[in-house]
């Protein structure tokens, strides 16, 4: 293809408007018709018309397609459609997080029935076992008595016996009682995790004027969770064995609103 031939195309097309409209709706169409069907020709007078002409393929394709989302975005029937698509969501969201957390607290009330069941239980099994130690015991001497036998022996061995029979008997409902106390601590730290993502979840999109004051009441609630389950460490496991376990150290209730905040 010679420069003269270049050159009139080039000319065409800054002159023409017809010819520049013929370019930009079917760029290689065009180029037959003005007897242009090398590829090396073609691709040398798109890439010298897209600068002539403004004209580029990519460009176009895209300008194209965004403006076919423009229209679909702005539709009414899109619109609408979209809208009760994310009503239907959000509805769904919210109504999972409801069940979740009537769920978390079911379950708290449920192992805190079950803990105060299990005191009834373990006071009745040592009222059992303190009547059966005294029976044993009331026992012993009047077989020891009728027998004609040394007391101390017999009273002895009726006190071992009362002794097992008490452990056998009050055990059970104690590891119980500690396996509830430790069901409620997961429960607990559980659903203070789920409420607490829940609520950073709608304070993401605040500033940071509202993350910062969130953070320092999730930092609350988490001691304050702490704390609830240090309570139930040491009030609700009866089978422990009083020693001080590893953790948060006992601090007056007072304290667990008060205390300053790290940071603040």
């Amino acid at each position: 293809m010679k420069n003269s031939e270049v050159f009139a195309i080039l000319t065409k097309a800054v002159n023409d408007e017809s010819f520049r409209n013929n370019l930009k709706t079917d760029f290689y169409k065009a180029m037959e018709g003005e007897g242009v069907t090398g590829a090396d020709e073609v691709n040398l007078l798109q890439v010298i018309l897209s600068r002539v002409i403004a004209y580029d393929e990519l460009l176009a394709q895209n300008g194209a397609l965004q403006q076919n989302l423009a229209t679909f975005q702005f539709s009414p029937l899109a619109s609408e459609a979209y809208r009760q698509k994310m009503e239907f969501f959000m509805t769904d969201q919210l109504e999972t997080t409801r069940l979740t957390s009537n769920s978390f607290k079911s379950g708290l009330v449920d192992s805190l029935v079950q803990i105060k069941q299990g005191f009834k239980s373990a006071m009745i099994m040592y009222t059992v076992a303190f009547y059966a130690g005294i029976g044993m015991i009331l026992a012993a001497f009047v077989f020891a008595w009728f027998r004609g036998e040394s007391l101390l022996p017999v009273v002895f061995a009726g006190l071992g016996v009362a002794d097992l029979i008490a452990y056998f008997i009050t055990k059970p409902p104690l590891d119980l009682q500690k396996s509830r106390a430790n069901l409620a601590q997961l429960q607990t730290a559980y659903y203070n995790w789920f409420i607490d993502l829940f609520n950073w979840n709608s304070v993401a999109s605040g500033g940071d004027a509202m993350i910062g004051q969130y953070k320092k009441v999730s930092e609350m609630t988490l001691r304050n969770t702490e704390r609830t389950m240090k309570m139930i460490e040491d009030y609700c496991e009866i089978a422990s064995t009083g020693k001080e376990k590893t953790g948060i150290k006992k601090d007056d209730p007072a304290k667990v609103i008060t205390e300053p905040l790290p940071g603040s």
